[in-house]
């Protein structure tokens, strides 16, 4: 296993990027700080649902299938 060291790096590194993405999403002149208490960024795959819903809300995912005959 990972020390706790390497694993507190990484998450601070994941909120990091995280909050860069908001940010960029938010437009120009915009900054985003970390929250601990923010619900969303307790678990990575909360994290990815709440940037995938993010971008559902800003038109920057289309759903495209082929029907299978």
């Amino acid at each position: 296993t990972r020390p706790q060291t390497g694993t507190k790096l990484e998450k601070i590194i994941h909120e990091a990027d995280r909050a860069l993405y908001l940010a960029k999403a938010g437009g120009r002149n915009c900054t985003w700080l970390f929250d601990p208490n923010d619900p969303q960024s307790s678990d990575e795959s909360e994290n990815i649902a709440a940037l995938l819903k993010i971008a559902i809300g800003q038109h920057l995912v289309s759903l495209v299938y082929q029907p299978i005959q």
